[in-house]
Parts: C-alpha cells; structure tokens; sequence
C-alpha cells in the first residue's frame, strides 16, 4: 500500500471535515445534506463517485476529472468524478461507484486502493443525494473514456488542488437559471464548481492533514 493511501485510509477512518470543508465550495444558502433533505422534503434519488488519485511515474499525484459532454440537463458540460445513479443491480453505493469507474474511463477496482467513503452531500436541482468516494491508484493509469460519456479525462496535480489562490467566484448559466458570485476551483481554463467542488474542498481539507 502506497503511503499516502495508508494515510487518508487512517485519517478517512476518524471524523471527517464534513460540511464545514464543503461549505468552503458551497454556494451562498447550502445546507448539509440531512438538513437539506428536511428542508425539501423530497425522496432522493441516490448517486456515487470516485474522486481518484493517480500517480505518475516520479510518484506525484493529481486528481482525477472528467468531463461531461453537453447535453440538455442539469449537469451537461461540466466537470465531474466518475460516477452516476446507484442502479437496482448495484449491492450498495460503493458497488455503483466500482462500476461507473469502470463504465466511465476503463478502471477497474483492483487498480486502485479505497480509502474510504467521504462526506454526502445533497443536490437540489437533480434531487440526487452523492455519496463520494476516495481511492489511490497502486500505479501510473491508462485511461479508457467511454465517449458516450466522457469528453476527456483532466488531471490536477495535488498541488494546484492545494492552492488557495485556485479559489475564486464567477457566474455560471444554467438549465434553472444564472448563478452569480459561486465559489468554484480554476485550474488553467477548467473551472469545477458545484457538487464536484464541494467534494473537492474536503479532499483539500483531508490532503492540508497529511501531507
């Protein structure tokens, strides 16, 4: 097992930073995914991902994106970690999250080490409840995009993910209307905001521990 696997599965196994590193990301208003949920009152539909650390061959690591293609929907065109609906045939969200890895870019679970689940987190406008997963690769990956899917693959290195000067607030158009002043992550000319960058500020926030 990797070192840094070792260490976010030991950190991963105690409290997590949870809301308050999400809320870092959130826009203006978010609740935690409880709260939300009563707020609502909906019935969600539930969802997994698997945020990915994969390493190049001198060992540094970058986090693994990827990109929607667009298409008419709530979440067309952005950036986000593989992943997709929990379906029947699914034992649990973490079987959805193997699968839609495997379905998304081509990796199969024992390429990777799992460390561990991490924070849910509610989306009102697709009502999914996300359930995020984290996992470090054991070696260097080859990519297999399911175009139907995926556009392409985008990886940050861990230290543009560490910047805090990669934090910044822009307006977004989308299916149910303009966001204004949302908090989001640019690494270059990829922006990640909503869901994907709540999950990535507490990956941030875990990573700020133990590295």
């Amino acid at each position: 097992m990797s070192s840094l696997a070792e260490k976010l599965k030991i950190r991963i196994s105690g409290e997590l930073p949870g809301f308050s590193a999400q809320a870092t990301l959130a826009p203006e208003g978010r609740l935690p995914a409880d709260k939300a949920l009563q707020l609502h009152g909906k019935n969600p539909r539930h969802g997994s991902v698997l945020a990915l650390l994969n390493p190049n061959v001198k060992n540094e690591y970058a986090l693994v994106f990827t990109k929607r293609p667009a298409y008419e929907g709530v979440h067309g065109g952005q950036i986000s970690f593989p992943g997709g609906k929990v379906e029947p045939e699914d034992v649990n969200p973490l079987q959805a999250a193997y699968r839609e890895t495997w379905e998304e870019i081509g990796v199969q679970p024992d390429q990777y080490i799992l460390c561990g689940e991490l924070t849910s987190l509610y989306i009102p406008p697709s009502n999914f409840m996300v359930h995020p997963f984290l996992a470090v690769a054991n070696s260097p990956l080859t990519f297999i995009p399911d175009t139907r899917e995926v556009d392409y693959v985008l990886e940050v290195p861990l230290h543009e993910i560490l910047n805090d000067g990669n934090i910044r607030k822009s307006s977004f158009i989308t299916p149910y209307g303009k966001l204004n002043n949302y908090p989001c992550f640019v690494f270059g000319n990829q922006v990640v905001w909503g869901a994907t960058a709540m999950i990535t500020a507490e990956i941030k926030a875990l990573l700020n521990e133990i590295l």
